[in-house]
């Protein structure tokens, strides 16, 4: 099969479907430098973009016994649009579609009761990230993560829950307690 040499001038609507190209690879020494960017690509490259990360380090956040608390973070490591403020991340304008969003929580050492991570959306449970009954001695630290669909305006939290019969502590810790996510190409 012979391969004919495809030039801007040649492709009359500015776009290349799958079906233009027949059964032969790109080579990328044939792509010339700059002649392909991700503004002019759809699925390929990218910034996935909003992106941000925050963690806890001021001073460990006490859990009641049987009650759903929102974990309160700090340390804004980034934030590409500006768009976690008070605890919680918003989808900025022109943002929406499908995130996966990320948090590990480090506790202080109890092999009791229960203990539970959850994604709030807009101030309502939307995922529950990790549930462990402590009594099988479970780890001090949980790292989960999850993908949502988000329209601009929505806002997430993390939220926490345990039943080991007296206060619990997540421990601040840059390393071990955070929360981040970032947008998914689609």
């Amino acid at each position: 099969m012979a391969i004919t040499k495809i030039t801007t001038a040649s492709i009359t609507d500015g776009t290349i479907a799958t079906a233009d190209i027949a059964d032969s690879a790109i080579s990328t020494a044939k792509i010339a430098s700059g002649a392909v960017t991700s503004e002019k690509t759809t699925g390929v490259g990218g910034t996935n973009t909003p992106t941000f990360e925050v963690s806890k380090t001021d001073s460990n956040q006490s859990l009641s016994h049987n009650t759903v608390t929102k974990v309160t973070f700090n340390n804004e490591i980034f934030d590409s649009d500006s768009a976690f403020a008070s605890d919680k991340f918003t989808v900025p304008s022109g943002e929406g579609g499908k995130y996966f969003l990320y948090s590990s929580i480090k506790w202080n050492n109890d092999d009791r009761g229960i203990r539970a991570i959850y994604l709030y959306k807009n101030g309502s449970y939307a995922k529950e990230l990790f549930n462990q009954d402590g009594h099988d001695q479970g780890s001090q630290q949980a790292s989960v993560g999850a993908i949502l669909n988000l329209s601009v305006g929505d806002y997430i939290e993390v939220y926490c829950f345990q039943t080991t019969a007296d206060p619990e502590n997540i421990i601040a810790d840059n390393i071990g307690t955070y929360f981040g996510g970032y947008k998914l190409i689609e």
